[in-house]
C-alpha cells in the first residue's frame, strides 16, 4: 500500500495567554502592558515551535548511593516571516494573542533554513 500523504493545514495558528494581575508592575496599565507582551512572546514562541520543532536534551545522572537525576532542558530556534495577528485582546482575567502563518510559507522558510532550498530566492530576500 502507498502510504498517504500528510495534510498540510492552510494555516499554522498559536494563541499565547498571559494572566494580568500576575504581571510586574505597580498599575492596573502597567501589568496589561506586561500582559501584551507576554502573551505575544508565547505566541511567536508556538508558532516557531511548529515550523522548526523543539530540541530535547535530556540528562541522567546516578549516583552511589542509587539515587538517579534527571535533567531535562528544551531550546526552540528559528525566524518567521509573514506571520499576521489574527485577534488580541482580554479576555476574563487574561490577555490572549493569536498569530497566524500561511503553511505553505513556513514550509519554504523550513525547507530554507534546513539547506534544502538555498538556491530559491524566497519573497522576504
Amino acid at each position: 500500500m502507498k502510504p498517504e500523504t500528510p495534510i498540510i493545514p492552510e494555516n499554522i495558528d498559536a494563541i499565547g495567554y498571559a494572566v494580568i494581575d500576575s504581571q510586574p508592575g505597580p498599575s492596573y496599565e502597567d501589568k496589561l502592558l506586561q500582559a501584551m507582551r507576554k502573551s505575544r512572546s508565547e505566541a511567536y514562541t508556538l508558532l516557531v515551535e511548529q515550523v522548526y520543532g523543539r530540541r530535547l536534551a535530556l540528562k541522567s545522572r546516578s549516583s552511589v548511593g542509587g539515587e538517579e537525576r534527571k535533567e531535562v532542558s528544551s531550546s526552540i530556534m528559528g525566524e518567521l516571516f509573514g506571520f499576521t495577528t489574527v485577534t488580541h485582546g482580554i479576555d476574563g482575567k487574561l490577555y490572549s494573542t493569536h498569530l497566524s502563518i500561511d503553511a505553505k510559507k513556513a514550509q519554504e522558510i523550513h525547507k530554507y533554513y534546513r539547506g534544502e532550498d538555498k538556491d530559491k530566492r524566497l519573497w522576504w530576500r
